[in-house]
């Protein structure tokens, strides 16, 4: 059980950095006025 949670975690730690890259991309373009 804890070895699936680490897992999860792992998992969802992936899932926020993306999230994070692409609000970040879309602050950066509408500061650029491309998006």
């Amino acid at each position: 059980m804890p070895m699936m949670q680490a897992i999860a975690l792992k998992q969802d730690d992936k899932v926020r950095k993306i999230v994070t890259r692409i609000e970040l991309t879309k602050k950066i373009g509408n500061r650029s006025g491309w998006a």
